[in-house]
């Protein structure tokens, strides 16, 4: 069937408004004001270059264990 997973314009955009968010408020400890944890800076960096990336990767390689589809999960529950 050739069906392959893209990532859209709206997941880039909600890299990119969590990117902008990225300044620390409040108090700095992990889980603590609005400030970003190291869990989601974490990820971010590791999704920089997974992104650019993935739609030319071919299906199985998409699918894997270590693609951005990870990242995006818990930049996804952390914000929810």
């Amino acid at each position: 069937m050739g069906f392959r997973e893209r990532i859209t314009r709206e997941v880039r955009d909600f890299v990119l408004r969590v990117k902008e968010r990225r300044k620390p408020t409040g108090d700095l400890r992990p889980r603590e004001g609005t400030g970003m944890t190291r869990k989601v800076e974490a990820a971010l960096q590791a999704l920089e270059t997974k992104l650019l990336l993935h739609n030319g990767l071919a299906r199985r390689q998409q699918e894997s264990f270590f693609s951005c589809w990870r990242e995006l999960k818990i930049l996804a529950l952390a914000f929810w």
